[in-house]
């Protein structure tokens, strides 16, 4: 026996989706992200207090252990941004970079994640 389910779509084209834009910074929260060929270094705005630690991601491998890199972003906006950087750079080097979450990598949050880099159409 299957479900019955009604609607009305009359109103549908009333209905909009407007994401809430994300501001990042710089490391610090507060100027330009840097973005560029070497590294990728970010945090979110800190004049709304939607910043919390810099994410930083380099060619360069850092003095300190390379498996001890890591960011919270304490679930700030900005956290959607890191996730789609670390997704990218997965696809791109899938053998130089080991991405780890404490959120389910296939739940909601890395699901954001996945749509933001659809939208920007950076990956298939």
């Amino acid at each position: 026996m299957g479900h019955h389910s009604d609607w009305n779509t009359e109103d549908i084209k009333q209905v909009t989706i407007e994401p809430e834009p994300i501001r990042v910074r710089d490391g610090f929260g507060v100027g330009q992200p840097v973005l560029n060929d070497e590294e990728i270094y970010l945090n979110g705005d800190a004049d709304t207090d939607n910043d919390y630690e810099t994410f930083w991601l380099s060619r360069e491998v850092p003095e300190i252990d390379p498996t001890m890199q890591f960011c919270k972003t304490g679930e700030r906006p900005y956290d959607k941004v890191v996730a789609a950087v670390l997704l990218l750079a997965k696809t791109i080097a899938p053998d130089a970079i080991d991405v780890e979450s404490d959120e389910d990598m296939d739940g909601e949050d890395w699901h954001a994640a996945r749509q933001l880099l659809a939208v920007a159409d950076a990956i298939p």
